[in-house]
């Protein structure tokens, strides 16, 4: 995506003779065909992000709907695992998620952890709101921190 953007730059460069983007009304073919590409590459990697959430979300939705949870369900342990495998991915720079992403991921995790608290399920959420913890650091995940550390409160309340 990134070499989209910077090839968008260069064409944009390579039409206006100062090297500043063109302020024409009408942008060239070319311009406007890297435009469709670089749209077309963010939606794929659009459903390719929900695709991934979506190994967390729906065991954990499957999990939820049980009647009633328990905390044996291979619904909520691939729920768990998925989250953590998606994360170790991302953090060995398999695939990267942009900050957005990793705040819905966080946020999803955290969601999972949020879900096996009120099935009664203490130690997998404590086991969850640890690892949001202690692998979302940084000031741009303090709300997950947050919630994560508001839901050990509350299992402690127990």
């Amino acid at each position: 995506m990134r070499i989209l953007l910077l090839l968008a730059g260069c064409a944009l460069s390579a039409f206006h003779p100062s090297g500043a983007p063109a302020q024409s009304s009408s942008a060239s073919p070319k311009f406007e065909e890297l435009q469709k590409q670089l749209e077309a590459s963010q939606k794929e990697l659009d459903e390719a992000n929900a695709r991934i959430l979506d190994l967390i979300r729906k065991p954990l939705s499957d999990f939820t709907h049980e009647s009633p949870p328990r905390c044996e369900s291979e619904n909520l342990h691939k729920s768990v695992a998925n989250a953590l495998n998606v994360v170790e991915t991302v953090e060995s720079r398999k695939f990267t998620f942009d900050p957005k992403e990793q705040l819905n991921l966080g946020s999803t995790i955290v969601d999972v952890a949020d879900a096996a608290r009120k099935a009664g399920c203490n130690n997998e959420a404590r086991a969850v709101y640890d690892y949001v913890i202690g692998v979302f650091v940084g000031s741009g995940y303090a709300a997950l921190r947050q919630r994560a550390e508001s839901g050990i409160q509350d299992l402690s309340k127990r």
